[in-house]
């Protein structure tokens, strides 16, 4: 069948054609050097304007499972990426370890869907390169450049993924600032580094930047289904107390969704003990109703918080909302979690969510 939305994808591409085209880097030798590598790559020609890039994953010399999965971290934060026969021939041959493994990278990466469609439209409109070594945001930090196996992926993620199979852990370093890991809460104040150990999910090598909110969506077998999902959000407030974030969130589909105005933007702003949610932008091409938020998790509180409810716009009444506040693995900081279907509030809708102090 024809193709909704053709897409270019070359492996012999040069600067100035990313409005055209993608970009697939080809092949790496399978090693730490050639994951490196190839991250190095399609980091490059983000920073280039070729921002659809994409990974060859799992490349011909992959010589077992464990080699095959690093690759496979390295898609997560890639917008393209193509398993090869040899990544295909792995999944099939019966190891139900690595077939556990590689679905939840392929879940975690479609929970990021959203902040990819975000990061390529502030490529898009604000020039802002989706994928950027250390380097490009902290060019003071020495340090920083001694990690060509690490990203910033979008205005809030960092990225340290595992590259090399031999290593029981991995360090990833954090540069200055406030970051708190994907996985569990844990806040760090940088420049520090942090340890991440073997074994770990493919969300434990994401650390979010203070001060950030993200809106992420439940994985399903395709993207259209999983755009029934429930919508997640997570934000981390940081020392202040505070996040703002403006997130793009169009069908998913449509093609020149930006240029045909169909499209919304959603800010979030998180200040004395509420999350205010509106809307600086609404061309979604279809019904927003249709779409629900689930969990609410918000990291980085110096002090436990209490009561938590939401009010929406237009109303004076103020919902009740089951939620937990617990201390995070750091033994420092503490998370707020609302779990799924504690809420039921359609992204359509505009609200703010308070919590008191306990």
């Amino acid at each position: 069948p024809a193709l909704a939305n053709p897409l270019v994808v070359s492996d012999a591409t040069s600067p100035g054609i990313g409005q055209y085209a993608g970009h697939l880097h080809h092949y790496s030798p399978n090693s730490k050097e050639g994951r490196v590598a190839a991250l190095n790559e399609i980091t490059t020609y983000s920073l280039l304007g070729v921002t659809l890039t994409g990974l060859n994953i799992c490349t011909k010399d992959a010589i077992d499972s464990g080699d095959c999965l690093l690759w496979y971290y390295l898609s997560v934060i890639s917008p393209l990426c193509w398993s090869t026969a040899t990544g295909t021939a792995h999944i099939f041959a019966g190891d139900e370890s690595f077939q556990s493994s590689v679905k939840s990278v392929i879940e975690f990466r479609q929970q990021l869907l959203p902040y990819h469609y975000d990061a390529q439209y502030k490529a898009s409109v604000h020039s802002e390169p989706p994928l950027r070594p250390l380097i490009f945001d902290y060019p003071t930090d020495t340090k920083g450049i001694l990690y060509a196996d690490q990203v910033l992926f979008g205005d809030s993620i960092l990225y340290a993924p595992r590259v090399r199979e031999d290593e029981e852990s991995r360090v990833a370093y954090l540069p200055t600032g406030y970051w708190c890991a994907f996985s569990n809460g844990n806040c760090y104040t940088g420049p520090t580094e942090v340890v991440i150990s073997e074994g770990s999910e493919p969300a434990s090598f994401v650390f979010m930047r203070g001060g950030s909110v993200l809106l992420t969506q439940g994985s399903a077998a395709t993207t259209t289904l999983s755009r029934k999902e429930k919508f997640g959000l997570i934000a981390v407030v940081g020392k202040a107390g505070t996040a703002n974030s403006t997130r793009f969130l169009d069908d998913g589909q449509s093609s020149n969704s930006v240029t045909q105005g169909y499209y919304t933007l959603i800010n979030y702003a998180v200040a004395n003990n509420t999350m205010a949610v509106s809307f600086t932008k609404y061309g979604y091409k279809d019904d927003l109703m249709t779409l629900k938020y689930g969990s609410v998790h918000i990291y980085g509180f110096t002090a436990k918080v209490g009561d938590v409810t939401v009010t929406r716009a237009g109303s004076t009444v103020k919902e009740s909302v089951k939620s937990n506040c617990i201390l995070a693995d750091d033994g420092i900081t503490y998370k707020l979690v609302i779990r799924e279907n504690s809420v039921d509030i359609a992204l359509k809708e505009e609200f703010t969510m308070s919590w008191s102090n306990t």
